[in-house]
């Protein structure tokens, strides 16, 4: 099937799909009830659609604080998804519609889910300083370090400069973050028009070889996942560093920062590196236990604006606290607080909480950031409210919050830079190392 490369894609795809017709039974309001889940290949009737854009577009009104700041054609661009739903749809088309309308609004915090079962690439691949690099496979003809240069008949920065239109974000360092959990599915594929009966041809260049490669797509039921812990611990001669991969905030994680700032008062360390690199997201109250271990009196805290609204009320209560600009916090600091230096690390994964964490620090003269730009600026929208869809049962993730960066003299770029950049690079990959650890250790002796 092929697509347009500019413009709409989806226009394209939706007129072949009415003029080829289906052989799938329409699904109805009345038999969608009975669907567990739906499939991609499925098709909906367009009263289901109808309904659904109408809901979506009156919660995200409802909900967001202001989903026009980044798109002043919200309203158009409304009546055109609702008119690309007249006519009865393949689950898919539909899917991407809604993320295509999601994304418009350029808040990386509100995006729609599909819970459609995929069939995937079956390589991990990255962003690092040279490209699109394979980090793992379970194909016997690709390897790690290949560099990714065509999928299909396309460059990978063409299809990259597309992955925008469907993905939720604020910066481009987001989209490459994402880059690996969209560009491997089946249903992405397609609409980027690499994918051919199943397979995707795989340009890629291996020791200065240039190679070519038909690769077939497997369930994703078949990819082995490795996920990493939340949080974790190491102990050079003189550095003591630190991993929060994930911001769960509970007892267990208070008892892990007062046992390694302990480790780091009897080992005598004066330098601290904090690695952010992998956290996309969660609590953000896991900053304050850390900060507790710093010697500082006070420290600037994010300014929070919300938008009250019957959803927000019945996820999370009603709302009791009252909006509150960026302001100097007291700190209730341990008794034997640490007086180092602390570094750091951040990426293109630095998400969220992980960025408010980032952000927080850096602002308040607590750290120097070293590594790559984050997934996000530093005022962004925030605090997820959960929907579900009345039909297709997706989730539906809207922003009811805006937080204000602590220090707002420093501005609101498109990313948080780092102070001092050290890029990931294809080399760390081929002798699977971490070049940026290596070389702030380096910096820092």
């Amino acid at each position: 099937m092929i697509k347009v490369i500019v413009g709409n894609r989806l226009i394209v795809l939706i007129l072949l799909f009415i003029l080829s017709g289906c052989n799938n039974e329409i699904i109805t309001i009345d038999s969608i009830k009975e669907i567990e889940a739906l499939e991609s290949d499925q098709v909906l009737s367009s009263e289901i659609m109808q309904k659904e854009v109408e809901f979506i577009y009156k919660k995200i009104k409802n909900v967001h604080l202001d989903p026009y700041r980044n798109n002043k054609l919200l309203d158009k661009n409304y009546f055109e998804l609702k008119k690309n739903v007249q006519e009865d749809l393949d689950v898919s088309t539909y899917a991407l519609l809604l993320m295509e309308f999601t994304a418009s609004i350029g808040d990386a915090h509100t995006y729609i889910a599909p819970n459609i079962k995929n069939d995937v690439l079956p390589f991990s691949f990255e962003w690092v300083k040279e490209g699109l690099v394979i980090t793992n496979s379970q194909e016997s003809k690709l390897q790690a370090g290949d560099l990714i240069i065509k999928m299909g008949e396309y460059p990978i920065e063409t299809l990259f400069n597309e992955l925008p239109n469907v993905i939720s974000h604020e910066n481009k360092h987001w989209v490459k973050a994402l880059t690996f959990s969209y560009l491997r599915r089946d249903m992405i594929l397609e609409y980027l028009s690499v994918l051919d009966e199943g397979e995707v041809s795989i340009t890629f260049e291996r020791d200065g070889v240039i190679h070519s490669e038909n690769i077939a797509l497997i369930s994703i039921d078949d990819w082995m996942i490795n996920k990493p812990e939340s949080y974790s611990k190491m102990f050079f001669d003189n550095v003591a560093y630190i991993a929060i991969n994930e911001s769960v905030y509970d007892k267990e994680y208070e008892r892990f920062i007062d046992s390694f700032f302990k480790e780091v008062h009897e080992k005598g360390i004066q330098t601290i590196i904090l690695d952010l690199r992998s956290n996309g997201g969660g609590n953000s109250a896991v900053i304050t236990p850390f900060i507790n271990h710093l010697n500082v009196d006070y420290y600037l805290n994010f300014g929070v604006a919300t938008k009250k609204s019957e959803e927000a009320e019945k996820e999370r209560g009603v709302i009791v606290h009252p909006d509150f600009p960026p302001a100097k916090e007291k700190n209730n600091k341990v008794s034997n607080p640490f007086e180092g230096e602390v570094y750091t690390l951040v990426g293109k994964h630095t998400f969220s909480s992980g960025n408010i964490f980032a952000v927080t620090l850096h602002d308040s003269n607590l750290t120097k950031l070293v590594g790559e730009p984050t997934g996000q600026p530093a005022n962004v929208f925030g605090d997820i409210i959960t929907i579900e869809l009345p039909y297709t049962k997706w989730n539906l993730y809207i922003s009811h919050k805006e937080f204000f960066r602590p220090n707002p003299t420093l501005g609101n770029d498109k990313e948080l830079k780092p102070d001092i950049l050290i890029e990931k690079t294809r080399e760390d990959i081929l002798t699977n190392s971490d070049g940026q650890i290596e070389e702030l250790l380096k910096m820092i002796n």
